[in-house]
């Protein structure tokens, strides 16, 4: 009985301490490393062509809230230049129309315009493009 205790107070132990670790705060040099390798899955997703899964594995990205979004931003073109050159178009928008309304800068919300103009042009929505490009030059005024 007394064994069975012990047993039972270590797994609890170790329990609270992994719950413990969990809830820590990543450290910034931590969430580089990890969206680092997160960047890596979502390359070879986009190789084998398995685009339903990349969109959730972005998303592991943004919620990271690195400190500056401009890496994030970066990570889009990224992203979405990979899906172009296997026209899956629609995975790209899904990216950008995700990211767009929660950058909070206007440099960074230009420049996720202008990549999604890039996907319009690149899947032949020039009417559309040019409609985002619009858009980005409005946030000059």
């Amino acid at each position: 009985m007394k064994k069975r205790i012990a047993i039972i107070s270590l797994l609890l132990l170790l329990l609270l301490s992994a719950v413990a670790v969990a809830q820590r705060p990543m450290d910034e040099q931590a969430k580089l490393r990890f969206a680092a390798t997160q960047h890596e899955i979502i390359s070879i997703l986009i190789e084998e062509g398995e685009f339903d899964r990349v969109l959730p594995e972005f998303r592991k990205i943004v919620n990271l809230g690195l400190q500056d979004e401009r890496l994030v931003v970066q990570e889009v073109g990224v992203v979405t230049n990979g899906l172009m050159v296997l026209d899956a178009f629609s995975t790209a928008h899904q990216i950008i129309d995700e990211f767009l309304p929660l950058a909070k800068e206007r440099e960074n919300q230009f420049t996720l315009l202008m990549i999604k103009g890039k996907v319009f042009k690149q899947e032949g929505r020039l009417k559309d493009a040019v409609k985002m490009y619009r858009q980005a030059q409005e946030l000059n005024d």
